[in-house]
Formats: structure tokens, C-alpha cells, sequence
């Protein structure tokens, strides 16, 4: 029954009557006033969206709240998702997920949507990690949804061991391989990827950063300015930011002007291969800040990378079985090839056995 209902169907005499509730008092009604019109806001109803079109598989019921609802996907995703595509029957349905609400396609419809030019997923990202600049700290984000594109025109145009048993926690290991490696691919030299108070810095704002979107994400409209401001995860990822300038633009600025001095001298200015090279030589079409630009790009590969790695070592642990043959294809197809970009195309079994990986856990969820 509609709130509004129920506060009309109780009468005054009831509320005074001898069994019943005793009467409000006039201190009282101003709160539960302003809780009423805050809920009547909250809870008003939205423009018709094409969204409306497609049944909505988890929406909270009467009595349970958004948020809850949200939080309980955030940790049980994976079965919310396959619930719900059970319950569609192959057809298009709403799922809300730890963030926002979002329209599920099921495969049939990858044809159609591959050369839909209106479909960006560097500006659902974005919105995903409040990339609209207003949250101090999560400024680069903003780069992911670039109108100019730098970023991908950017990457377009250059693109242990241990014999004892031991028990860890698999997905920080991995982490920090993999920073270390992106790290190294997009900083020429090893003063950056081998740097500890670098890596840290990056993997510090990277959980900082995505925890504050989280918390903007969830929160109304209403309230988003009061989380950028007083949240301490926004203010940690704005110190992080701030702490990878300092470290970063110095050694900017010396490369730079070891140019400019082997230009004065008449000598061949070094030539460095990596994002800072390549932001400095297409400085006239793409301006962009590099700092910015190198903590973007490096979450967007960490992350991912590290958490397909991680997925894909439980899954095969999971099975001991798979192993062999991975191994088996491994043994022929190194000693040909050796460890060089043309050896991925002949793995074929470690290709399938990451899709499968992909397709028991979605990245995001």
C-alpha cells in the first residue's frame, strides 16, 4: 500500500484513541515532514526510459532498499547473474547491479551491436568511476571518456621461482608482477618500474580511487557532493594523485630538458619509447596530461590483466586436470617460437582455457 494511503486511512481519533498510539507530539512533525518529502523525492517516479521496455530480474521489493540490494550483488554477483538469465528465457532483461541499473543483451544481439556507433564503453566506464572531474583525486578518469580520444589514438599509433610448497594470497602476488610490467612498458628505463614507492603510490590510488567511485555511485544524486568532500576514501585518492605528480613530473622535467641541452649543443636529443616520448612528439594534435595519462592507463591494464591472470589460475587449480595439457602445449610451442608475440597465436588451449575463464566470470562482476 502507497505511503501516502496509510498516513490518510489513520484518523486523528485513532491516533488518540486509548489502545492506539499516543499523539505525536508538535516537535516531532517537522522531522517526520521532512523524512516523508525526502523519501517522496527519492522515490519519485522517473521520465519512461527504454529501459522500461525490459523486465527488471532484481529489483528490490517493497520492502527491502536499493542500497541492500546493491551491496548483496556486489557479493553475490555471479549468481544474481545467472539467476536472472535463467528467469529471461534468452530475452533482453534489467539488472541492478552494485552501481547502477544496466540492460543485459543476451549473445544473439553481438552481430547487431558490434557497428552500433552510439554503444561507448569508455564513457560507461567513466561514468562507473565518476569520471566527470568533479571528485578530487579521480581526475584522471576523465580520460577514459576523452570526446578527443588522446588516449586511444595515443596507444593506436605505437602500441620466480619457488621449489617449496607455499601458501599465498595469489591475486597480490600477481599484482605486483603486473605493475611492475606495465610499469616498465610504459616507462622506458627502470627507474619507475622498479621504483617501490611508485608502485605503491599506483596500487594505493588505483583501490582508493575505484572504492570512491563506488561510494559516489551508490549514494543519491543529492548527496554525491557531500561524499567528494567529507569521504575519506576521495580525499585519500586525491593524496595519492597528488603523490604521483610529485614523483612523476620531476623526472618529466629532467628528460625534457636533457632534450633541450642535446638540441643546444647541435646533438641528436635521446629518444625514449614509451607514453611520455609519445605525448611529447604528438604534443601539437594530442595535449593531454601525461601523469594523468600514465596512472589511467596503468589501472585500465593492471587490473584487468591481474584479475584475468588471478581468475584463470583458480579455475585451472580448481581442476588439476586441465593442467597437463596446458603444459603438454607449452613445452611444443616455446622451444619453436620462444617467449615472442608470434608464440600466442599458436597457444590455442591457453586462449580457449581464458575465454572459458571470461565466460564463468565476467570482468566487473
Amino acid at each position: 500500500m502507497p505511503l501516502q494511503s496509510v498516513l490518510m486511512s489513520v484518523s486523528i481519533d485513532d491516533m488518540c484513541g486509548r489502545h492506539m498510539l499516543p499523539v505525536l507530539r508538535a516537535s516531532h512533525l517537522l522531522p517526520l515532514a521532512l523524512l516523508v518529502l525526502l523519501l517522496a523525492l527519492y522515490h519519485r517516479p522517473a521520465r519512461r526510459h527504454f529501459r522500461d521496455d525490459f523486465p527488471a530480474l532484481n529489483s528490490p521489493r517493497w520492502y527491502e532498499s536499493k542500497i541492500v540490494k546493491q551491496l548483496r550483488f556486489l557479493s553475490n554477483g555471479i549468481e544474481e547473474l545467472a539467476k536472472a538469465r535463467c528467469l529471461s528465457k534468452g530475452n533482453p532483461f534489467r539488472l541492478l547491479t552494485n552501481s547502477r541499473e544496466i540492460v543485459v543483451l543476451p549473445p544473439s544481439y553481438a552481430d547487431i551491436l558490434v557497428n552500433e556507433e552510439r554503444l561507448s564503453f569508455a564513457k560507461y566506464f567513466a561514468d562507473e568511476f565518476d569520471g566527470d572531474g568533479k571528485t578530487p583525486g579521480l581526475e584522471p578518469y576523465t580520460l577514459i571518456a576523452d570526446p578527443c580520444k588522446r588516449v586511444s589514438k595515443l596507444v593506436k599509433k605505437r602500441l620466480t621461482r619457488s621449489l617449496n610448497w607455499k601458501e599465498i594470497i595469489i591475486h597480490q602476488g600477481i599484482l605486483d608482477v603486473i605493475a611492475r610490467m606495465i610499469s616498465r612498458l610504459f616507462w622506458d628505463g627502470d627507474e619507475v618500474c622498479r621504483n617501490e614507492r611508485w608502485l605503491k603510490i599506483m596500487k594505493d590510488w588505483s583501490v582508493n580511487s575505484v572504492i570512491a567511485a563506488f561510494l559516489i555511485n551508490m549514494a543519491p544524486s543529492f548527496l554525491r557532493p557531500v561524499i567528494r568532500r567529507f569521504s575519506s576514501r576521495v580525499h585519500q585518492a586525491r593524496d595519492d594523485y597528488q603523490a604521483a605528480r610529485a614523483f612523476i613530473e620531476p623526472l618529466i622535467k629532467a628528460r625534457r630538458a636533457s632534450r633541450d641541452q642535446a638540441r643546444v649543443k647541435g646533438q641528436e636529443p635521446p629518444v625514449f619509447n614509451d607514453i611520455v616520448d609519445w605525448i611529447d612528439s604528438e604534443n601539437e594534435e594530442l595535449s593531454c596530461d601525461p601523469v594523468a595519462l600514465q596512472m589511467v592507463l596503468n589501472v585500465a591494464a593492471v587490473h584487468t590483466t591481474a584479475a584475468l591472470v588471478t581468475n584463470t589460475l583458480v579455475f585451472l587449480a580448481s581442476d588439476p586436470s586441465t593442467l597437463t595439457p596446458l603444459r603438454q602445449e607449452l613445452a611444443t610451442v616455446l622451444p619453436n617460437n620462444g617467449c615472442q608475440a608470434g608464440a600466442l597465436n599458436n597457444l590455442k588451449l591457453m586462449d580457449s582455457a581464458m575465454k572459458e575463464c571470461l565466460r564463468l566470470k565476467p570482468p566487473g562482476v
